[in-house]
């Protein structure tokens, strides 16, 4: 289905939309091609207000921080145009999400993905950067490795460390949800809302057939206390140790 164009389509000149990928509340992405036609992904606010604005450079700041090797390029940045918008990388791959449409992966290729993303997240927030939505839909697996994509929930720690670290322990408890999925085809709570609270209260995530250190790794990170979930680099050591 194709979606439609910016309802200014000359508002990212030089670039020119081939069309829409995807938006939100707060904002929206395209595909476009630079004046090299060279392929890039073009984002913006759906509103132009200070607020969003403000948004738009805490998210290239988040970007810049942590660097191409975990994240999209950044190849232009126009805050001040009639609608601000930042032009990165085209990443090719697929999302992690993609991978697991397929059902749960074998127990090793789950530990070597859990792994990866312990090693990305803990690349980011060592950087002083909590992604803020660290799902599949927005992790990249490309040739030179995982990069996380959509920093628009991101907070630096050098901007507000409590927004950070409420932040940071968001990202933990998403990557114990990955793991859970990842090895066994289904998110660690139940459908039913009321039983999926009540089990995140309590600690009692469904761990499946998870076994070994992703086992331990998953249970710690999906603990209801927030501030006893491991950090992502000590989830990562134990991970290399199982």
């Amino acid at each position: 289905m194709t979606r439609p164009l910016p309802s200014q389509p000359d508002a990212f000149a030089p670039y020119r939309v081939i069309r829409r990928l995807g938006g939100g509340l707060q904002g929206e992405a395209f595909l476009a091609l630079d004046p090299h036609n060279k392929q890039v992904i073009i984002k913006a606010p759906l509103n132009t207000g200070i607020r969003d604005r403000r948004a738009l450079d805490t998210e290239v700041a988040a970007l810049r921080t942590v660097g191409s090797t975990v994240a999209p390029r950044i190849q232009d940045y126009r805050p001040t145009s009639a609608r601000p918008h930042i032009v990165m990388e085209y990443l090719h791959g697929r999302t992690v999400d993609a991978l697991l449409t397929d059902g749960p992966l074998t127990h090793t290729d789950t530990h070597r993905l859990a792994v990866q993303l312990a090693t990305l997240l803990d690349t980011i927030h060592t950087c002083g950067v909590a992604h803020g939505d660290f799902r599949g839909q927005n992790i990249m697996i490309t040739t030179g490795g995982l990069h996380a994509i959509d920093f628009g929930c991101a907070r630096l720690r050098t901007d507000s460390y409590r927004e950070f670290h409420h932040h940071r322990q968001a990202d933990l408890f998403h990557l114990g949800a990955l793991l859970v999925r990842a090895g066994t085809g289904r998110p660690p709570f139940s459908d039913d809302w009321g039983k999926a609270i009540e089990d995140y209260h309590d600690s009692k995530a469904d761990l499946g057939a998870l076994s070994g250190a992703v086992r331990t790794v998953a249970r710690a990170l999906l603990r209801h206390q927030a501030w006893r979930r491991p950090s992502a680099a000590t989830a990562r050591t134990t991970l290399l140790r199982g």
